[in-house]
């Protein structure tokens, strides 16, 4: 039980995380100035939690193991975090 609550909370915060880059996306179009942030690898450690809960020594994973994968890595703010280094890169390379 307490595993499917912290992989449930971690989906909360990943559906908060995909509605903030929506809204920042939005703000960004319409030329307003306002900064919404997302909460990068909270999603991550909550699944870690899960899966490493006590519960889960004796009876296994009461999921498929694709639930927790797709809840760790449909995180807005971690595919945020996985593009930092192509756009350092690019920031870097000369212009044409």
């Amino acid at each position: 039980m307490l595993s499917i609550l912290l992989l449930l909370c971690a989906t909360v915060v990943a559906g908060f995380n995909g509605l903030f880059g929506f809204m920042h996306w939005r703000n960004q179009r319409t030329g307003v100035k306002e900064n919404v942030s997302t909460v990068p690898l909270v999603v991550q450690i909550l699944v870690l939690l899960a899966v490493l809960s006590p519960e889960l020594t004796s009876a296994g994973l009461p999921l498929p193991g694709w639930v927790y994968w797709l809840a760790a890595l449909a995180d807005v703010a971690f595919l945020k975090l996985l593009l930092i280094p192509w756009l350092y890169w690019r920031s870097k390379r000369p212009p044409h």
